[in-house]
């Protein structure tokens, strides 16, 4: 994909005398060779459903946006994608010039042997498992364009994926259509790694079944993930006006299984009453379930857990919809409105760690980091996919 460098912007703070505008995005798409405009380019906010498509001079234009930061993504077939990063902190409009350069054309790959096909069957069906994911979402969700995907396996054993358009997504769980960018994948033993720009368009639903249970589904996948978690330590820092009282209790996990009793520590936060309980621990260490298994890990605490004031870890940046997020060791969050951290673990939602990589990281009050290697997750946050993926103008509750 090409980056902001192939990107003209003009930033225009048109203001507009006695007069309230809410904030847009326009521009325009042209060829970076023959300087034509470019018709039906899909220009869309990643991880949002936010998107529209050039007109026949290539003009765009997405209004009424939330302040925040985004990646604006522009795509049409023969073309190369591109990528601009911006933010919108007042009641501006930014102008946007995507040049597009012609995209080389690749033949797909051609399967010469019933051992291709067999090879190229087994990489999709390690593709989709790692991509989509392997819950509920995952298994009703399905690629409609899988020709558009390539492979390779490095020297060093890196089980690579590439596609050059967009790929198509159906996720029959969540009732949306996913044209997901691509950007990269890499799979090995132990771990996956991959990033790309999801576009969330709204299925249709043919009956009324079908709304019911997307509605429902959304709910359920919303409860309990990671950008719930990290929306609700921010809005809890809100509501709290930043207090950083600190929770004194300091105890071993043998503690709380000889006791067995529900640990209560000070007032109950909206953290709490959203299901969360949170301890700080020394360190993580991930142990084999079983020894000829390569992918299934148990995470174990190691040291001691500490429950913790997530304010203390929260601090307030020159944007009011941001939060830098900052502390040591791991943090251990449980999901469960009835159990406490420490009795039965056969709940729905378990129990994730996360580790800051590097020194800080900045969220927004939808739950989104902007790093997406700033943060490790280990447990059930670290299986959710695209698959379990909600955009980030969804609201919980909302048809």
């Amino acid at each position: 994909m090409k980056y902001l460098i192939t990107i003209l912007i003009g930033i225009s703070s048109c203001l507009v005398s006695q007069e309230f505008v809410k904030p847009r995005i326009y521009g325009n798409i042209i060829d970076a060779e023959t300087r034509e405009p470019i018709a039906n380019a899909n220009i869309f906010i990643s991880k949002s459903s936010i998107g529209t498509a050039s007109d026949k001079n290539g003009y765009f234009e997405l209004r009424n946006l939330p302040y925040g930061r985004y990646e604006i993504i522009a795509s049409v077939i023969g073309y190369e994608i591109l990528n601009a990063k911006i933010g919108i902190y007042n009641d501006s409009r930014r102008n946007l010039r995507f040049e597009m350069y012609k995209q080389p054309i690749r033949l797909p790959e051609v399967i010469v042997s019933a051992k291709g096909s067999w090879k190229r069957k087994r990489n999709l069906s390690r593709f989709r498992k790692a991509l989509l994911g392997t819950s509920e979402n995952g298994k009703n969700s399905y690629i409609t364009n899988e020709d558009v995907i390539r492979f390779k396996e490095d020297v060093f054993g890196y089980f690579i994926a590439y596609a050059d358009e967009p790929i198509k997504i159906v996720n029959n769980s969540l009732g949306y259509d996913i044209h997901y960018v691509l950007e990269d994948f890499e799979l090995s033993s132990g771990y996956v790694k991959y990033t790309g720009y999801p576009h969330f368009i709204e299925k249709t639903a043919t009956t009324y079944h079908d709304s019911v249970d997307w509605f429902d589904n959304r709910i359920d996948t919303y409860l309990g993930s990671f950008r719930h978690f990290l929306t609700i330590i921010c809005e809890n820092f809100k509501l709290t006006d930043g207090d950083t009282t600190k929770r004194p209790m300091v105890f071993k996990w043998g503690d709380a299984i000889r006791h067995n009793v529900k640990v209560t520590y000070g007032d109950i936060t909206l953290i709490e009453e959203q299901g969360f309980y949170i301890l700080q621990i020394d360190s993580l260490k991930n142990i084999r379930k079983r020894a000829t298994d390569l992918y299934e890990v148990k995470p174990i605490s190691v040291g001691n857990r500490q429950l913790v004031n997530t304010n203390c870890f929260l601090t307030e940046t020159n944007n009011p919809n941001e939060m830098y997020l900052q502390f040591d060791g791991s943090l251990e969050v449980t999901y469960n409105k009835d159990l406490f951290p420490f009795g039965n673990r056969d709940d729905s939602k378990g129990t994730s760690w996360i580790k800051i990589i590097g020194d800080s990281t900045i969220l927004d009050k939808h739950g989104r980091y902007f790093d997406i290697y700033a943060i490790k997750t280990t447990g059930v946050w670290s299986k959710e996919r695209v698959a379990d993926m909600l955009p980030f103008d969804y609201k919980i509750g909302e048809e």
